[in-house]
């Protein structure tokens, strides 16, 4: 698992130096794919995706309930950053329905699932 979370973190640091790299082309010699905001989006997400392992890893190894009770408020943060990022109007179109969706229940169960752990 730690394997896939610094996979997930290498995944996030690339899309933001792309991000940093593309920011120096003209606007119009840009895909939607290579937007900045594309690139922010997805970084955000990498970062969610691997904090969502965190807490997994937390549950499942019995941590403190106060302890998984933080992650969790951490990736309902994370969570709700990627859904705005992702959802912005030059960029939304990029991402399918089903993966604004998904980031969307994966906002709302880290938001209910720190209760559950206060």
């Amino acid at each position: 698992m730690l394997i896939q979370y610094f996979n997930l973190q290498s995944a996030s640091g690339f899309f933001a130096h792309l991000s940093n790299l593309v920011t120096c082309l003209p606007e119009d010699a840009l895909t939607g794919d290579l937007h900045p905001n594309t690139l922010t989006a997805l970084s955000a997400l990498m970062l969610a995706q691997a904090q969502e392992m965190f807490v997994q890893k937390a549950i499942k190894g019995k941590m403190k309930d106060t302890i998984v009770a933080k992650l969790c408020v951490q990736a309902e943060d994370m969570f709700s950053d990627a859904l705005l990022k992702m959802t912005k109007e030059n960029v939304k179109f990029i991402f399918d329905r089903t993966w604004l969706t998904n980031v969307r229940h994966f906002y709302i169960i880290f938001k209910g699932a720190h209760f559950d752990f206060c």
